[in-house]
């Protein structure tokens, strides 16, 4: 792309010719008066993004809820980005950009989908769609339940764990767990049973509403709605995740450099690490494919990681810098190191990446449940529940990372300290 200049820079004072009117005029004024030059975009780019995150870290430091992240919400709508179906829903009329509807932003809330009508007759149908597969809904509405007793085991607090109870939390959530290729799937289930009744009924007083309305999108046929919402999951929950782990990073390193923020983010949040902390939490065991082989291959790898590594952390005491050092840092008197197969960024034995073949259903699964929990409850209750995950992830400083996995982990050798 062409770097950003301004319309005004190239303007000739000798061009101006009788034929020129009073806006060119004014122009040429104002260009005697002011110095332009070329901007690249890349700088443009760093530029609003640190005005963002200056924003960002600010507006948590607000006494009030309610203003966290409202400036950063306001400085993008200044920025009038061209997303597609917002007409009206701006800051004047209570719909801004990128936050659930009403006061507060995503932060703090999970997305209020009951007042928004085109998100409400979707889920209406995702719903329909999963209850009318009685022996699918079945299997997922157990591992639903296990999903929340594993949330529960994590910290999640009796609050949250209600709002995760209700009909939409429930949807996305077992949305999020269901992995299956839907390879063997057929488009249709004859034996729907009650549940096609049930589901029909409640879907029927919101169409009711919009029955005359036009069907513009084009429909997807059965759960292969539900897969592409999968996707949907997915691409919020990626982006969360960032959100999350890099404000973490800046409040325990806050001397931090750029290199050691993409190092510390790079060790916290890659493929590798999502999958082996998920299945370490137990995540594996709800998802509705879990017996995959790509899952029992990863856990394997896990196994044999943990084992060398834990054999490693003998050697120095019972942790990289002995348990002593461990429960000082992690601030728990008789906590015990969990992540031993884990290796600055990397699975023990593994110097660079493990193929994709055997994460990339799991790292996948992962993110759509992050963007599960980020639409139910908002960014900060999603860290409540999945937080104690990364804990053991922050212990080590950028140094000490680099110092102690350099030569067995090709990202403490990439990212320098500049």
């Amino acid at each position: 792309r062409n770097s950003w200049k301004s319309a005004h820079r190239d303007l000739n004072p000798n061009a101006c010719t009788s034929t020129n009117n009073a806006y060119d005029i004014s122009l040429l004024e104002y260009n005697d008066q002011h110095h332009f030059s070329d901007i690249p975009d890349k700088t443009l780019a760093d530029v609003v993004e640190s005005l963002l995150a200056v924003a960002f870290i600010e507006g948590r430091r607000c006494l009030y809820d309610h203003m966290d992240g409202c400036m950063v919400i306001g400085i993008l709508e200044e920025l009038r980005l061209p997303l597609p179906d917002l007409d009206g829903k701006d800051l004047q009329f209570g719909w801004p950009y990128f936050r659930a509807i009403g006061k507060n932003p995503c932060l703090s809330r999970g997305y209020l989908f009951e007042l928004d009508k085109s998100w409400q007759k979707e889920f209406v149908k995702l719903g329909t769609i999963l209850y009318c597969e009685s022996k699918i809904i079945s299997n997922l509405e157990q591992n639903w339940r296990n999903l929340i007793e594993t949330l529960e085991k994590m910290g999640c607090s009796t609050d949250l764990k209600r709002k995760l109870e209700t009909q939409v939390s429930k949807v996305l959530l077992i949305c999020a767990i269901f992995d299956d290729n839907l390879d063997e799937l057929s488009d249709t289930d004859e034996d729907t049973g009650a549940d096609e009744s049930l589901a029909q009924n409640e879907s029927s007083a919101v169409l009711n509403e919009s029955e005359n309305e036009e069907e513009t999108e084009t429909e997807l046929e059965g759960l292969y709605r539900v897969a592409i919402f999968r996707d949907t999951l997915y691409y919020v929950g990626h982006y969360a995740l960032y959100l999350y782990v890099t404000e973490r990073i800046f409040h325990k390193f806050p001397l931090a450099t750029a290199g050691d923020m993409h190092l510390l983010r790079t060790c916290a949040s890659n493929d590798d690490v999502l999958c082996y902390i998920f299945c370490k939490a137990g995540f594996h065991e709800v998802l509705y494919d879990r017996d995959a082989d790509a899952i029992i291959q990863f856990r394997y790898k896990m196994m044999l990681a943990d084992s060398e590594g834990s054999e490693l952390w003998k050697q120095n005491g019972g942790w990289v810098y002995g348990i002593t050092e461990f429960r000082n840092r992690i601030g728990v008197a008789d906590a015990v190191p969990r992540y031993a197969g884990l290796a600055g960024g990397r699975i023990l034995g593994h110097r660079t990446k493990v193929p994709e073949e055997f994460t990339a259903d799991l790292m996948f699964s992962c993110k759509a449940l992050v963007g599960a929990l980020v639409l139910s409850l908002g960014v900060d209750a999603m860290g409540s529940c999945l937080g104690s995950m990364f804990d053991e992830l922050f212990l080590l400083s950028p140094e000490e990372l680099r110092s102690e996995y350099q030569e067995i982990s090709n990202i403490c050798k990439t990212y320098k300290r500049g």
